[in-house]
């Protein structure tokens, strides 16, 4: 395998940068944004990783609580390995 010359500077991947959105806190309620924020504000990160957290542990605890079935469980399988 045979050396390249570099010619100049690396070149960045990206030639402008892409302003993300900001996180929809607003849309988390009065229960979980203010713990969001709080998080937030002490960790010193951007609002959506303590949301994403948030957001898990919070689906996970009401799992228990409520009783939803999912449309998979609804359509019946058509493959021959169920029948």
């Amino acid at each position: 395998m045979q050396r390249r010359e570099v010619q100049g500077p690396p070149r960045p991947l990206l030639e402008q940068q892409i302003t993300p959105l900001p996180y929809p806190v607003a849309a988390l309620g009065d229960l979980l944004r203010p713990a969001v924020e709080r998080m937030a504000d002490v960790i010193g990160v951007p609002c959506a990783m303590p949301a994403q957290s948030v957001l898990a542990t919070a689906a996970l605890a009401s799992q228990a609580h409520a009783n939803v079935t999912s449309t998979a469980e609804s359509i019946r399988c058509r493959c021959t390995c169920c029948q």
